[in-house]
């Protein structure tokens, strides 16, 4: 497979465009502001990321100071994504162990490389389950393949203590480059911050039994949602936040369970003057998630906000390439943003793509160039 690149002419709009962009997302304001409005393109987070160390079994603190290490000095790299669980990191109530953030932000600072945080709260403390009656507490799917015992998620009790949780990480002091300390919240490093559903994580249910638990209604799941989602981007207004959203139904097919949730967040972000809010999948291959498919919903709110992506797994040694799934990314869905793994940043039949396709996610407006990118036999 051959590609045509279509870049030359645009290099001197690029350099203009990508310091523009550069700028405004270099400094984060201090006190919460008015979205900016979605016609502004820099208002939204773009480039390539690296997956750095997700907690648990998926990474620890030191596999992503060896990924940041790895990474630190590619100037086609725009950051790192980290992840660790609400459940590890307040074991003794209102003990917090933030040391993995202090960590890599410190490993960050000298690198200009931004921070993307993902905390799972699909697992709530155990200190919090051990508290929650009966019908608050269900089985749910978690990341590794594991089933956890957890909160259902319009548990009142464990939304209270989640929102207590986001306050701690947000007001958490973090050290500039000067010695100076901000709160986490307010740090320039960290551009974007996932915003989950307590006790479920994305709009997705693998265990498919959540929707027939005797105490499940739609409206006190549905309000529950658009609760948990406005903690995280309330408590972090200056940051792009971003929602896992897949396809979830319940027992009335007449207004499907997942529309119905879009279109309540909808009502409540990326309209004038309020937060926004971007949509996630980590599904992100070749040629999926397909736009009438499994991305269904991240398509039809393409033009309205941003979408995030994460590559199902490493295109090195499978024969595919991680560009490739740029450009599908780019083209179907207007996504800049992209997470891939350290085995593809570190291949040398990539890196040629990758400064491309970097290039391409930092620095032009959408779609006004497309095709840049002819595949060819």
């Amino acid at each position: 497979m051959g590609h045509k690149w279509l870049i030359g002419m645009f290099v001197g709009a690029l350099s203009v465009v990508v310091g523009a962009v550069l700028l405004t997302i270099g400094a984060a304001p201090a006190v919460p502001v008015a979205a900016t409005p979605l016609s502004n393109l820099a208002n939204r987070p773009r480039g390539i990321f690296v997956l750095a160390g997700l907690g648990g079994p998926h990474g620890g603190t030191d596999q992503s100071l060896q990924i940041i290490s790895q990474i630190g000095n590619l100037d086609y790299i725009e950051g790192v994504t980290i992840g660790f669980s609400w459940a590890a990191t307040e074991i003794v109530p209102g003990q917090y162990d933030f040391s993995k953030i202090d960590a890599v932000m410190a490993a960050l600072q000298s690198t200009g490389k931004k921070l993307n945080v993902e905390v799972f709260a699909v697992e709530v403390p155990e200190y919090l389950v051990e508290q929650l009656p009966a019908e608050e507490v269900w089985e749910s799917h978690a990341p590794g393949g594991r089933t956890v015992t957890t909160a259902v998620p319009w548990s009142q009790t464990a939304l209270n203590a989640w929102r207590t949780y986001l306050q701690a990480l947000a007001d958490h002091p973090v050290p500039l480059p000067d010695g100076t300390l901000v709160r986490f919240a307010d740090h320039p490093t960290l551009l974007m911050l996932d915003a989950p559903i307590v006790g479920l994580q994305c709009v997705r249910d693998l265990t498919q039994t959540l929707t027939t638990l005797p105490e499940y209604t739609r409206a006190k799941f549905v309000n529950a949602v658009v609760q948990s989602v406005h903690m995280t981007r309330d408590i972090f207004p200056n940051k792009f936040g971003f929602l896992g959203f897949f396809r979830m139904d319940d027992a009335d097919h007449s207004y499907p369970l997942d529309q119905e949730i879009m279109d309540r967040l909808l009502q409540d972000f990326n309209n004038p003057g309020q937060l926004t809010l971007g949509f996630f999948q980590e599904t992100l291959n070749e040629a999926t998630p397909l736009a009438d498919g499994l991305g269904k919903h991240l398509f039809a709110v393409k033009d309205r906000t941003y979408i995030v992506f994460q590559a199902l797994k490493p295109f090195t040694g499978a024969g595919g390439k991680a560009a490739l799934a740029l450009q599908f990314a780019y083209e179907t869905y207007n996504a800049a943003y992209v997470e891939i793994y350290i085995a593809d940043v570190l291949d040398p039949a990539q890196t040629q793509d990758l400064q491309r396709w970097s290039a391409i996610l930092t620095g032009f407006p959408f779609r006004t160039y497309l095709p840049l990118i002819e595949r060819g036999e």
